[in-house]
């Protein structure tokens, strides 16, 4: 499984379009199941920011700052993972973090972003060691493979200071492996870090992506897990544009002709659904075929396609040299991908909504909204709404069985088309 730490200052809740459609860009150009974001500068209330940085088939997961600007903690995986956020009664005031399972347990994941010490903050270095020693004996209490990761602004390069010190001791007697060796920050230090057990085998294939558009880098690792399976689906097709329409239409006039003397409607309907069926069947076979589900976009186009691909070979050229000019090079390729979409969206949206009906409109809106929350009356107590649509219903249903006892003779009294109402509870859900 694919796993990267974007543990840097993304600023994805800026108005910037473009930032964007860059964090996602990243995540499938590197096919990543995993994104750990720290300082997403995230809000409740970003939807609309949150449902442009989740491409198709993945989910995402806000946990913004209590209070205040800055910081949160985003999470965007594949969605067939099925990762939620593991509740706890654990508190903190010197960094902030999310705990992050899967529906059975196997997979714990802590998301720290520490808020680097400063006289804007008051933090001391001493504050953050205690707060996380303590920190670490619960979750090492957490059922499953436990693995935290994030930006700890922990210098792990100078083993020679006292709290980097008295940080590798709390790791240690926690049975836990600091992982990252290579700088993860341009000015050369290793301040983002992933801490798992070093005796399962866990962690894989460790690798640092400098980007050249932020001053942390992102770290990639591989965990060991089954890696999510695409979906498939399996459908019966029928080429109907290959039927030639008029031996069709006589091999119909030949096959219905006569109408069998029957006084059944159900029988009829037998006879007749299988002498088409047999009819299609000779002109148009069923082919059953299975295939893979691919999430694409509607707006994505060969000119995209041609701008991520001279990105990729631009990039490949500039990690190889890591020259001045290449870097500018992959710069411009990626502003130039960021730009062909920003366009493609815009054309997309644009001609779509230019006739659409109103249904459509609104549709479309509340898809560019991320709006998937449909809001319940203004009520006080659930229960009493609940047993208010429960009387709706009954009503209708009442009215219904009166106006069909007028027309037709009913088997069961209406007297006795009674429900009872009375709901001891109403826990609304939604569909996202």
């Amino acid at each position: 499984m694919q796993m990267n730490l974007n543990a840097h200052p993304v600023y994805i809740s800026i108005t910037n379009h473009s930032i964007t459609v860059e964090f996602t860009e990243y995540v499938l150009q590197h096919d990543i199941d995993i994104m750990l974001v720290t300082e997403s500068w995230l809000y409740n209330d970003d939807h609309v920011v949150i449902g442009e940085c989740t491409p198709p088939g993945y989910s995402f997961l806000n946990i913004p700052r209590p209070s205040g600007r800055c910081g949160g903690i985003a999470v965007l995986f594949k969605s067939q993972l099925q990762l939620r956020l593991r509740s706890t009664t654990i508190t903190t005031t010197y960094f902030e973090f999310a705990c992050i399972t899967d529906n059975v347990g196997l997979l714990n994941l802590v998301v720290i972003y520490r808020p680097p010490p400063s006289p804007i903050n008051g933090f001391r270095q001493s504050d953050f060691i205690v707060e996380f020693d303590s920190f670490m004996d619960d979750v090492v209490l957490f059922p499953g493979q436990l693995l935290l990761a994030g930006d700890f602004n922990v210098y792990w390069d100078e083993q020679d200071r006292s709290d980097v010190k008295q940080y590798s001791s709390i790791i240690a007697s926690a049975s836990l492996h600091q992982y990252v060796t290579v700088p993860t920050h341009r000015s050369g230090h290793i301040l983002d870090h992933v801490l798992c057990c070093p005796d399962e085998n866990f962690i894989q294939d460790f690798s640092v992506h400098e980007n050249p558009l932020t001053w942390h880098h992102c770290v990639h690792f591989k965990l060991n897990l089954a890696k999510p399976v695409p979906q498939r689906v399996t459908q019966t097709l029928r080429n109907y544009k290959s039927i030639d329409g008029a031996a069709f239409s006589q091999a119909l006039t030949d096959h219905l002709n006569p109408i069998p003397n029957v006084n059944n409607p159900g029988e009829l309907y037998n006879w007749y659904n299988g002498t088409v069926s047999d009819c299609l069947d000779e002109y148009a076979p069923s082919e059953t075929r299975t295939r893979t589900i691919r999430n694409r976009q509607p707006w994505y186009n060969q000119t995209i396609h041609t701008a991520r691909q001279d990105r990729h070979r631009v990039e490949r050229k500039w990690r190889k040299s890591r020259s001045e000019s290449d870097s500018q090079k992959y710069v411009t390729a990626r502003n130039n991908v960021t730009k062909r979409i920003v366009e493609a969206k815009q054309f997309y949206y644009s001609d779509k909504l230019s006739g659409a009906n109103t249904k459509t409109v609104f549709q479309t809106v509340n898809s560019l909204l991320n709006s998937k929350v449909k809001p319940l009356p203004v009520h006080n107590d659930p229960k009493d709404l609940g047993n208010k649509f429960a009387q709706f219903f009954k009503s209708k249903i009442y009215r219904f069985a009166k106006n069909l006892n007028l027309h037709v003779k009913m088997s069961t009294p209406l007297s006795l088309l009674t429900v009872a109402l009375g709901l001891a509870k109403f826990s609304p859900s939604f569909a996202t």
